[in-house]
C-alpha cells in the first residue's frame, strides 16, 4: 500500500500536534494551542524541506 507525501506530512503534523498537547497537559494541566501548533509546524516544515533535499541528493546519485 503506498501513502502519498501530502497525506504523510498530515500525518505527522497531527501525531506531533497530539504529543505535543499530551506532554502540555500532564505537565502544567492545561496547553497553549498557539505555542504547539506554531512547534508542530515548524518541526513537519524542517522534515519536508530536508526530506525533499535528501530524496533529490539520493536521485541524482542514482543516475550518475
Amino acid at each position: 500500500m503506498k501513502i502519498n507525501r501530502p497525506f504523510y506530512y498530515f500525518l505527522l503534523f497531527i501525531g506531533g500536534f497530539a504529543i505535543l498537547v499530551g506532554f502540555d497537559y500532564s505537565k502544567s494541566g492545561s496547553f497553549d494551542w498557539f505555542d504547539n501548533f506554531m512547534q508542530t509546524a515548524f518541526v513537519t516544515v524542517f522534515y519536508i524541506f530536508f526530506m525533499n533535499k535528501s530524496l533529490k541528493k539520493s536521485s541524482d546519485i542514482k543516475t550518475s
